[in-house]
Order: structure tokens, then C-alpha cells, then sequence
């Protein structure tokens, strides 16, 4: 069962290591799943098992990644004080703050961001964060301690505050800094492993708590097409009071997804079925992204218009 409670800063320790840590101290991985295009991709962040890299006198953990839109690496430390950072070509930026309590804002935190009304495109900027809340989850024998944050471009519109937190010891929702996109962000945690221990588990909807088995494996090449393992078929197509969908291959259990033009989870079905429907007559109309997951981590997805 899953457990989510307030939790205070000085009160918590976590994974054998002090709450007010930012990022892993070694031995991670994140998979991010690309919600903005049609095929699907999963990026897998990795992190070194040591401290490998000195730059002007301060250690800081190497994370290999491969994003179409940014560098293969980046470079992060955490402070005593819960702060993080990442060094970037210009010196050293913050990242994220779990020292802070719920209201403060943060100022000068960098993302990734294309939000067209802050004036942004899609490159590292610094903006002031609010932090929603703090909690504690507990599940499968694993706590963490998490941090729902928003900017104050989203305090009115497309805002789902489960997209965006800081997590103790494991970093922010999407590795080593915020990723924010127009009305919401695009690229979705899927998994995050730190020692061989699930920090994270969208599989674990709708708080993605921690527990179970891995997730997020290491892999040789850091961009990895995960889609077409099971092949994904809904008609009709454009819908309007409910849709058919079946699946080609051999799964006992997954999630199906429906995400708006935003990225906003919209419907979510838990289903063993090769075929299955789903009800759309409370939806508005428009075009949609319908996504499943196997247990085994294979992804497919599909897109699909409803009209009424």
C-alpha cells in the first residue's frame, strides 16, 4: 500500500543517505519518455558510479545522456544544504532546492523551457519556482521525499503539478534539471533507479510511487526507440462516444494512457484484455495521444481524433 504524508526536512532519512541531498551520490539512471513525438522515445540518462570529474576544484557526478535538442553530458553536485547544481559553460547554475518549505519560492533556478508566453525558447533559463508541497511516499519497503514545485507562468491554464517535483537524493522529474514546455512538459519520467532501488515508477499511477522491481536499466547506446514492441490499432478513428483497442502480442498486463494535446493524462485504464474499450463521451474534442505500457516496459502508442 502506498503511503503519502507530509514530511518535514530535518525529520527524514532516506535510502540510508540524509534528506536534504540533492542528486544521487553515484549508480543512477533515469528514463524519460518523449511525449511530443508520434513514434515515442525513451532517453536513459546515466550516472558514474564515482566522482569522476574535477572542474575548477569541485567534484561533480558526470550524467551521459543523448537528447536530440542538447549536449551528451552534464555535470551536477549536491550542497549540504539541499541545494543542486549543474555546470554549464558559463559557471556554475542552481537547479533545485530541498531545503526550502512549502510557499517559499525559490529565485534563479535553471530549466529547460520553450514556454512561449515567459519568452523562452528551448534552451537552459532561470526562472523563480514555487514549491506546492512536500511529501513523503512509502511503498514496496522504499520512502522518498518529494517536492511538487510550479513557475509562475502556470498559475493559471494546462498545469498538472505532478509533472514537475524535486526528489531527495534522485534529482528533479526529468534527471538532472526541470524540463518545462508549452502548457505542460513533454518529456515524462518513466523510471528512476538509484543503487539498484526504484526511486520512481510511473507504472505506480497516479502518484508514481516508489518500490518494485528495476525499471530503468543502463544501456550501452543513451537514446533507445522502445515503441513497436506490441503494436498498437484503434478504431474508429476520428472517435466520438468510444474506442476500440487492440493490441498485437504477447503482454499479461499493461496501462493505457490518453493524453491531450497538452500531455495531460486524461483517461487511464489498467487492462489484460488483447482488446479493449474505452469510453470518450466526456471528452472534449480534439486530438489525442493514446499510449500503453506492458509490465514489461514495452511502449506503444498511437494517436487518435475525437469529434462529437
Amino acid at each position: 500500500m502506498t503511503v503519502r504524508t507530509l514530511s518535514l526536512c530535518f525529520t527524514v532519512v532516506l535510502s540510508g543517505a540524509a534528506r536534504c541531498q540533492f542528486y544521487p551520490d553515484q549508480d543512477a539512471t533515469w528514463c524519460i519518455h518523449n511525449n511530443s513525438s508520434p513514434d515515442g522515445f525513451d532517453y536513459v540518462l546515466q550516472m558514474s558510479s564515482t566522482p569522476d570529474t574535477v572542474i575548477a576544484g569541485v567534484n561533480y557526478q558526470r550524467i551521459s545522456a543523448q537528447y536530440p535538442f542538447w549536449g551528451p553530458e552534464f555535470f551536477v553536485r549536491s550542497s549540504a544544504e539541499g541545494l543542486g547544481y549543474m555546470y554549464f559553460a558559463d559557471g556554475e547554475r542552481l537547479t533545485g532546492d530541498i531545503g526550502a518549505a512549502v510557499g517559499d519560492t525559490v529565485h534563479d533556478v535553471t530549466v529547460l523551457s520553450d514556454i512561449e508566453s515567459c519568452g523562452m525558447g528551448m534552451i537552459p533559463y532561470e526562472i523563480s519556482i514555487v514549491v506546492d508541497s512536500i511529501v513523503s511516499l512509502s511503498n514496496a519497503g522504499v520512502s522518498v521525499i518529494r517536492f511538487y514545485v510550479h513557475t509562475p507562468c502556470y498559475t493559471s491554464g494546462n498545469f498538472l503539478p505532478d509533472t514537475f517535483f524535486w526528489q531527495a537524493g534522485m534529482g528533479t522529474a526529468h534527471g538532472p534539471l526541470l524540463i518545462l514546455s508549452a502548457g505542460l512538459s513533454h518529456y515524462d519520467l518513466r523510471c528512476a533507479m538509484v543503487h539498484d532501488t526504484c526511486q520512481f515508477n510511473w507504472l505506480h499511477w497516479p502518484d508514481e510511487s516508489p518500490g518494485g522491481p528495476p525499471c530503468c536499466a543502463p544501456l550501452s547506446n543513451s537514446l533507445n526507440e522502445s515503441l513497436a514492441h506490441v503494436p498498437l490499432h484503434v478504431s474508429p478513428n476520428p472517435a466520438s462516444a468510444q474506442v476500440t483497442v487492440e493490441t498485437v502480442g504477447s503482454f499479461a498486463s499493461a496501462y493505457l494512457l490518453l493524453l491531450d494535446a497538452t500531455g495531460r493524462g486524461v483517461l487511464f485504464e489498467r487492462t489484460s484484455a488483447a482488446t479493449t474499450v474505452l469510453e470518450l463521451g466526456s471528452l472534449c474534442a480534439g486530438l489525442y495521444s493514446l499510449r500503453l505500457m506492458t509490465d514489461e516496459g514495452c511502449v506503444a502508442a498511437q494517436r487518435l481524433v475525437v469529434q462529437h
